[in-house]
């Protein structure tokens, strides 16, 4: 009985750890690990024991088409990475039943094999195959929605872009009415929506340029002090819905700089390096061609203003092509000369034949955003880290940053890095997860690094480690193994036999 009440007492001195994205502090003095698991565990090799199946409501239109209604199926996923795909070809994959629609009517969906879906922040966008192009628009809206209402939710996603053979999809037979950004409408009847979508379309006999329209769409800010860009969705107001009052919307938009978006940069003024009004013509293969005219010298301007060209021109094309119906290609000229090669520190070198700017040219660019935690004096601070798309919750990738440390202005802010060294992808020997345990397997190199840290040093690795992998895995306890052996000290008085433990309800807290 002794022994019971000495280890309750133990355990209601364990501290009680707490993140934030803010520049909160995280006292040392209150790192501590938990006892011994009773439980043994075998350390894991690779990442097959990141792979798990799951049961997801997939959202399908009812064989009458009035709901959207779920069917419970199970879904191949993996940790760390973004399950977006998987559940989306789940989706259209799914059979019909005696209750529901398969997504298409008539006409089978199929992801595109290039880019089939981005998932940044909380957007995602998701590629057809050419073959979507024989749905009706009405069918390919309402897998659009489906779409939207399976994944609101998973992953921080909210919004989804629906485009085929990277073009944007029109919503009228002209292809001036963009279908925009689609968020959740699993309550809403579908011939309400499709309602609504009519009443937006240009009247018969009237000029689109006359009628403005509001709209949902995805604009792409550069990326402050990083290379690459990121997503923001805004509900905007446009002139008309011809495909050059579209652009220079988006582009007006751009040029007010993004609104909320954390670590994106103000735009320059694009508007006001507009030398002619957007222009838009028919490629003979299909599909649009947008012909931009700024002033003479506009990247020698753009990075005048001390912006990278090549992340500025990329948000232009990005944000142009995901929202621009049957957009395939955007021509710049600056004065007289056409624009065929780019170069800058986001993309390297671009070449474009014939001027023809392709939204997969600049896919390297999107960029995601996810935390790490350094040290500050005694304490512990989350930092974000713009990473490239669906790379936010990587193990590796987390494990990586977390070894390079702080940036040089972070240094100068106070920040410093808890690793000994710089890791490398051999020092992951393996990752897995277990309900709510995570299990980390490092390097023999690892622990003899480790090893010549003091205490501190020790606590403030251990923890940064469980803070930043819990937070993006999910997970609420860490246990260490070293080349697949579980030592329970490493020349300090730290106990790395236990489990470290994350109270993710006070992390959620102390961000207020």
């Amino acid at each position: 009985m002794k022994r019971c009440l000495a280890y309750l007492l133990l355990l209601s001195l364990l501290p009680i750890l707490s993140g934030c994205s803010k520049p909160e502090l995280l006292k040392a003095d209150a790192l501590n690990s938990l006892p011994p698991a009773i439980i043994p565990y075998e350390a894991p090799l690779g990442t097959e024991d990141m792979h798990y199946r799951t049961d997801l409501p997939l959202f399908l239109p009812t064989l009458n088409e009035q709901n959207l209604t779920a069917v419970i199926s199970p879904v191949e996923c993996e940790y760390g990475v973004s399950n977006a795909q998987a559940i989306v070809s789940a989706l259209l994959n799914q059979p019909t039943d005696h209750v529901h629609l398969q997504l298409g009517g008539s006409s089978q969906l199929f992801l595109s094999a290039r880019f089939p879906v981005e998932t940044a922040g909380s957007v995602c966008t998701v590629q057809l195959d050419t073959s979507a192009l024989s749905a009706s628009t009405e069918h390919l809206y309402t897998a659009g929605l489906a779409i939207a209402s399976t994944l609101y939710g998973v992953e921080k996603i909210r919004y989804v872009n629906v485009l085929v053979n990277e073009r944007a999809i029109g919503m009228d037979l002209t292809d001036n009415l963009p279908m925009g950004s689609l968020t959740q409408h699993s309550g809403v009847d579908l011939p309400v929506l499709l309602q609504q979508i009519d009443a937006r379309r240009t009247p018969l006999g009237r000029d689109p340029a006359s009628v403005p329209l509001t709209c949902t769409a995805t604009l792409y800010f550069p990326l402050q002090g990083e290379t690459g860009f990121i997503p923001e969705v805004r509900n905007l107001t446009f002139q008309g819905q011809t495909p050059s009052l579209l652009a220079e919307g988006l582009l007006q938009a751009l040029s007010t700089g993004s609104q909320y978006s954390q670590g994106a940069t103000h735009m320059p003024d694009l508007i006001s390096f507009l030398s002619q009004a957007p222009d838009v013509s028919e490629l003979p293969g299909g599909g649009r061609l947008l012909t931009l005219r700024f002033v003479s010298d506009l990247t020698s301007r753009v990075a005048l203003l001390g912006f990278d060209p090549s992340a500025v021109i990329g948000s232009m094309v990005y944000t142009l092509t995901t929202c621009i119906p049957a957009l395939s290609a955007v021509r710049i000229f600056s004065g007289s000369t056409l624009m065929t090669s780019l170069t800058g520190d986001t993309f390297g070198s671009l070449y474009f034949e014939e001027g023809q700017q392709h939204r997969r040219q600049y896919t390297s660019g999107l960029r995601d955003l996810t935390e790490i935690c350094l040290s500050r004096g005694e304490s512990l601070e989350l930092v974000t880290r713009a990473v490239p798309f669906s790379s936010a919750t990587s193990p590796s990738v987390l494990l990586s940053l977390l070894s390079k440390g702080p940036t040089e202005d972070e240094i100068h802010e106070g920040l410093s890095g808890v690793f000994p060294f710089e890791m490398d992808e051999t020092d992951l020997l393996g990752i897995g997860i277990t309900d709510d345990l995570l299990l980390l397997n490092l390097s023999a190199a690892c622990e003899e690094a480790i090893r010549k840290m003091d205490h501190a040093g020790q606590q403030k690795l251990a923890y940064a480690l469980v803070i930043t992998l819990c937070k993006a895995l999910g997970t609420r306890r860490v246990r260490f193994f070293f080349d697949s052996s579980a030592p329970e000290t490493l020349g300090t008085d730290v106990y790395w036999g236990g489990e470290f433990l994350l109270n993710h309800a006070l992390l959620e807290e102390s961000r207020g």
